[in-house]
C-alpha cells in the first residue's frame, strides 16, 4: 500500500486494515489474558480495568541513581502527571543505583505511555519498565 499513489481508495484501505489490526490485537490480548499465555513483547500493552474502578494499577520497575533528588525526581514526575503511587518498594541497592518496584494507578494506556516517556527522559532515572505484577 505504501507504494500506491495517494487516493481515497488507498486511504479507506489503510483505515480498514488499521482497524482490523487493532481489533485482532485487542482480541489476542484478551485471549492471552484468559488462557494465561502471551509473550513479554505483548505484555506491556495489556492493562485491565476492574468494573468497579476508573483506574488501573500497574507495576513499574525503576532504576535510579544513588544520588540526592533522584527518588524525588521520579515521584515528582508521577505526581505531576496525575499518577497515584499505591506502593513503592526498594528491591535492590548498591553504591551507584537503587531499583524500585512502584505500583502506580493510571487512567489508561495513553496515560501510562506518557508517564513512561517522561520518566525515561528524566535525569537521574536510568531505566523504567512496566513489569508483570
Amino acid at each position: 500500500l505504501a507504494t500506491l499513489p495517494a487516493s481515497l481508495a488507498t486511504g479507506v484501505a489503510v483505515s480498514v486494515l488499521l482497524i482490523l489490526g487493532y481489533a485482532l490485537d485487542s482480541a489476542d490480548g484478551q485471549l492471552a489474558r484468559l488462557l494465561g499465555g502471551g509473550s513479554p513483547e505483548g505484555e506491556w500493552l495489556d492493562l485491565a480495568w476492574s468494573p468497579d474502578s476508573d483506574n488501573a494499577v500497574t507495576r513499574l520497575q525503576a532504576v535510579v541513581r544513588n544520588e540526592p533528588g533522584s527518588l524525588a525526581t521520579m515521584t515528582g514526575i508521577l505526581a505531576g502527571h496525575g499518577a497515584n503511587i499505591v506502593n513503592i518498594h526498594l528491591r535492590h541497592r548498591d553504591r551507584q543505583f537503587h531499583t524500585f518496584a512502584v505500583d502506580v494507578e493510571v487512567d489508561n494506556l495513553a496515560h501510562l505511555t506518557i508517564i513512561l516517556a517522561a520518566l525515561r527522559a528524566a535525569q537521574g532515572i536510568t531505566s523504567v519498565d512496566r513489569v508483570k505484577a
